[in-house]
């Protein structure tokens, strides 16, 4: 059984035991913490594991764990946030969600062999023109104290 907790690991990890004998005081830890982002979900599928981290609430990225290496996987666009869908361990289907401050949700099938994303949006897409001329750049600045602090810039395309 594949789990995500916090325990330990405030930005949580992803950890494995078994069924027949649940372990969670020493589980398997197959995801560290990573001190820097958040796992915000994951999902198995027939090619292995794959999960989210996103950083300082803005910056999601995609991850697939195979044979005990960590690959991050280019997604169609930025995104402030994933969300992953599979039927179950036993396909390959895997989709994904995003959504960030420029694009509304959109939804596509990842094909693992050839590593591309085709839109299967569930249903039509609005589209907002005022966004389209807007740039976001994600950056962190060093406040007086040296504490590093999240900035999003927001500009219109030149």
């Amino acid at each position: 059984m594949f789990y995500k907790t916090a325990k330990n690991a405030s930005n949580y990890k992803i950890c494995k035991t078994a069924l027949a004998n649940l372990n969670f005081e020493n589980p398997e830890i197959i995801v560290e913490e990573d001190k820097n982002a958040v796992i915000t979900d994951f999902t198995l599928t027939k090619n292995g594991l794959f999960y989210v981290k996103t950083k300082n609430g803005v910056e999601a990225k995609l991850y697939h764990f195979k044979e005990n290496k960590e690959q991050n996987i280019s997604i169609p666009k930025p995104s402030g946030s994933i969300n992953l869908t599979s039927k179950n361990s036993k396909s390959k289907d895997l989709w994904i969600e995003i959504e960030g401050w420029t694009n509304n949700e959109e939804r596509y099938h990842y094909n693992d062999k050839t590593t591309l994303f085709t839109e299967e949006n569930l249903g039509e897409i609005v589209e907002f023109n005022e966004l389209n001329d807007i740039t976001i750049e994600e950056i962190e600045v060093t406040s007086h104290d040296g504490i590093k602090v999240p900035l999003s810039i927001m500009l219109k395309k030149a």
